[in-house]
């Protein structure tokens, strides 16, 4: 309140004619401030004088879809925010043209998150302990880097997990799977569970 910010939102879901008003604000330099989902990435959108694009959970958008986004500027400043970056992501503030800032403090009120990586030869005693966890009231997150099985990467996929955990380890806990190609209606009532 009381700023002199002009700000929109762009979303998938505005009709085509909020659409076509948006574009014509964007491109007349009517915003200063946008922001948006995917739909910023539409090829009928020009933007005047973009001088800073950020990027919230850069994990969820591809190289070229970030480059995209970049492109609509002449440079601008470009700052990437993630919790969970990806290895080429990784790879560019060892090697490549990235700054960090870490963010080391939690939010008030927020417990630590304890992460561990197991090996596969210390699931069983992981697994106890998870379940130890639940049965105390707390939560557990298990990370699997495919959703479905596939044949040309031979790696743990979380549907199949999911299925042995609830006749195994983990049977009589509550689980459930959560996954970036839910929609966001169906990933709220997953959390809300």
């Amino acid at each position: 309140a009381g700023s002199r910010v002009r700000l929109a939102l762009l979303t998938g879901g505005l009709s085509k004619t909020k659409r076509d008003e948006f574009y014509a604000r964007a491109e007349s330099g009517d915003i200063d401030l946008l922001i948006g989902t995917h739909a910023l990435l539409e090829e009928g959108l020009r933007m005047a004088n973009v001088g800073l694009v950020i990027v919230d959970e850069q994990h969820r958008f591809g190289v070229a879809q970030r480059a995209k986004l970049r492109s609509k500027g002449v440079w601008p400043h470009y700052l990437v925010l993630t919790a969970t970056p990806i290895p080429r992501t990784l790879a560019m503030t060892l090697f490549g043209d990235l700054d960090v800032s870490v963010i080391e403090g939690l939010p008030p009120g927020r417990p630590e998150i304890e992460t561990r990586l197991v090996p596969d030869r210390e699931a069983k005693a992981a697994w106890q302990f998870v379940r130890e966890r639940i049965t105390a009231g707390e939560q557990a997150f298990v990370v699997y880097p495919l959703v479905e099985e596939s044949e040309a990467m031979p790696l743990k996929a979380a549907t199949g997990e999911l299925e042995q955990l609830r006749r195994g380890e983990l049977a009589g806990c509550r689980l459930d799977l959560l996954h970036g190609k839910m929609k966001s209606a169906e990933k709220g009532e997953v959390m809300q569970r």
